[in-house]
């Protein structure tokens, strides 16, 4: 009975010392939540939360969606919440008093998406010089001051960086001064198997924009620009947006039939010894070929009768890119590459490479290439669809894992759904709205903030087409959004130019000067 006894005081202790405990935190007790209105709320962010329940000092904070959200307190039951801006779909709210006691409210809010708008940004916020067509154009942050800065080439002067002010404003393109030493290296670049280029110093980029990516792994954008002559340069970046040209053999043709072909060896490939005259590049796609990290470049040309593709496997460092071909052991082909994009196709866990085509006698259009442990294996027959196409590109956009592919050209825009295995189901009659534009170009990205690929298509003189995806890879016609311009359009990038969270879209134009900048608004 005694231990009882001693038990019983030792809990009454506790439980005086627990209402001590409370009374010290009485100034700022566990808040509680009963409800808020509306309970559906827009994937762009902005809207206004009126959160009901008990306890709200200065001190509570709130998330939504694991977001912290900006607070103001009407009264210790009432609380005015700005949402930020979140994914589409159930999204919890959560407060939490100052002194760290948690509390969610039932069924939490909805996040629906994004009402899509855009709206064209004036003439002077992508300001360049009058009469030069931009040919291509690259969109990083360049600069790494956390915005997303544009290179445009165009005609036959250096390419200009615009850079970003954070608002969607760029800055007024400055004169570099080349000098005469760095042109010439410039041109001489694509013939040199190797070495790096003797400039000492950050100079202008030359040439035709192919890519941008962290290619000698220092953590900011660098550069691959296309020669009038047929020669690819890779431009280092500082990290301040000024660029150091390096040459190496890219876009040649690798004389060396015994090494090995297996596309997934971190090991394959050898420094070029021989290189054939070097060709002019239509497509290029920078992605990891090799699992090993580091930005891999696989590459097509529009010649015919040579390799159908060529890999080159990144050997950079944080002095110079650099890389070495990969031996592949692909038949020669009597057709040229328009366009190519590169997923795993399979689910095998290695890139497999999707190339659109012109010029077969065999009539196929869309190819793609298995990587297999003893090199690439063509698909026989190619994919369902009848070309040309002018651009492709490879995302699962109807959310069963696999990669799908998308394509354009002429007549009716092309969606080939994929069954995880490779096998492919033309599904373009029932999930693609009608259209019988000249396709040149094409997005596929999140536009509304609800987890799925949208899809951006631009046309010759025709108008930009803007496709909403349902998250099963239906896709319905929401070109309205878009300002209505009757233009052809040669390049279209989406990325987030005001640092608002929502994507905006840059789009090249084959007109002088016609660099279009759509902002993503609410409606």
């Amino acid at each position: 009975m005694s231990s009882v006894a001693e038990k019983l005081a030792t809990l009454g202790a506790v439980a005086l010392a627990c209402t001590g405990c409370m009374g010290e935190a009485s100034s700022d007790p566990a808040v509680w939540l009963s409800k808020c209105t509306p309970r559906k709320v827009s994937a762009r962010g902005g809207t206004v939360l009126t959160v009901e329940g008990g306890n709200f000092t200065p001190a509570t904070a709130i998330e939504v969606g694991a977001e912290t959200a900006k607070v103001k307190v009407v009264s210790s039951r009432t609380l005015e919440v700005t949402v930020p801006a979140l994914m589409a779909g159930k999204a919890e709210v959560v407060a939490i008093s100052g002194g760290g006691d948690v509390t969610d409210l039932f069924g939490g809010v909805e996040v629906m998406p994004m009402e899509l708008s855009f709206v064209e940004a004036a003439p002077y916020a992508v300001p360049l010089e009058a009469g030069v067509v931009v040919s291509s154009a690259a969109a990083r942050d360049f600069d790494s001051d956390g915005d997303v800065d544009v290179l445009a080439c165009g005609g036959a002067g250096p390419c200009r960086l615009l850079r970003n002010d954070g608002r969607a404003n760029f800055a007024a393109p400055l004169e570099l001064d080349a000098g005469a030493g760095a042109d010439a290296g410039l041109a001489d670049a694509g013939r040199l198997t190797g070495d790096e280029l003797a400039v000492p110093s950050p100079g202008p980029v030359f040439g035709r924009v192919l890519g941008s990516a962290d290619l000698d792994g220092d953590g900011d954008f660098d550069l691959l620009a296309a020669l009038a002559d047929g020669g690819t340069v890779a431009h280092a970046n500082d990290g301040e947006g000024r660029f150091v040209a390096h040459a190496f053999a890219f876009a040649g043709s690798v004389v060396d039939a015994g090494a090995s072909a297996d596309a997934g060896s971190g090991d394959a490939g050898l420094p070029l010894q021989i290189v054939r005259p070097a060709l002019p590049l239509t497509a290029l796609a920078l992605t990891d070929m090799n699992g090993d990290g580091a930005v891999d470049l696989v590459s097509a040309g529009a010649t015919p009768a040579r390799g159908p593709f060529r890999i080159d496997v990144n050997r950079s460092d944080r002095d110079a890119p650099a890389f070495s071909a990969l031996p592949l052991v692909l038949e020669a082909k009597p057709w040229a590459v328009k366009a190519l994009a590169v997923g795993d196709l399979d689910r095998d866990g290695k890139r497999d490479v999707v190339l659109a085509t012109s010029g077969g006698t065999d009539g196929i259009s869309l190819r793609v290439y298995f990587a297999r442990p003893e090199g690439f294996i063509e698909l026989p027959g190619g994919l369902p669809g009848l070309g040309p196409y002018a651009a492709v590109a490879v995302g699962d956009v109807d959310g069963d894992g696999a990669d799908d592919v998308v394509a354009t050209g002429p007549g009716q825009d092309r969606l080939l759904l994929n069954d995880g295995t490779g096998h492919f189901f033309d599904a373009s009659a029932l999930a693609l709205p009608i259209d019988g534009s000249n396709g040149t170009s094409l997005v596929l990205a999140d536009l509304d903030r609800d987890r799925d690929l949208d899809l951006l298509i631009g046309n010759t003189a025709a108008t930009m087409r803007l496709y909403v995806n349902d998250s099963t890879g239906k896709f319905f016609d929401r070109t309205p959004a878009l300002p209505r311009r009757i233009e052809s359009v040669t390049w279209a990038f989406a990325a987030n130019f005001d640092r608002d969270a929502d994507l905006d879209v840059l789009v090249l134009t084959s007109e002088a000067a016609a660099v279009r900048l759509y902002l993503s608004v609410e409606p």
